[in-house]
């Protein structure tokens, strides 16, 4: 694992996680510890974009991998699984105090 693709991970997954964790504020799948809700969060996000990698290299539907740079963004993106699963535990601890202080 680089750090540039943890630190890719987790700046692209604040802004959707954000969203995701306001969303399902309840139970997200089997759980209701929020650190656990944002691992999954995370990792969901993280297995939405190598699928939409994984398309792109494929059938060329976005069209990076025909850049000279798309495979290194496409091993980033596949190696940034912590940074991803990281942001969403920090955002749900984060949004966890926030809540909790507002009661």
């Amino acid at each position: 694992m680089s750090f540039n693709g943890f630190l890719l991970g987790f700046l692209v997954s604040i802004l959707p996680l954000i969203v995701l964790l306001r969303i399902f504020r309840g139970k997200f799948l089997f759980t209701e510890q929020p650190m656990t809700k944002g691992a999954l969060m995370g990792f969901l996000l993280w297995l939405v974009a190598v699928i939409i990698v994984l398309v792109d290299t494929s059938f060329n539907v976005i069209g990076f991998m025909r850049e000279e740079t798309g495979p290194a963004l496409a091993g980033m993106i596949f190696a940034s699984h912590a940074g991803f699963i990281t942001a969403g535990i920090v955002l749900a601890f984060m949004l966890e105090k926030v809540t909790k202080k507002q009661e």
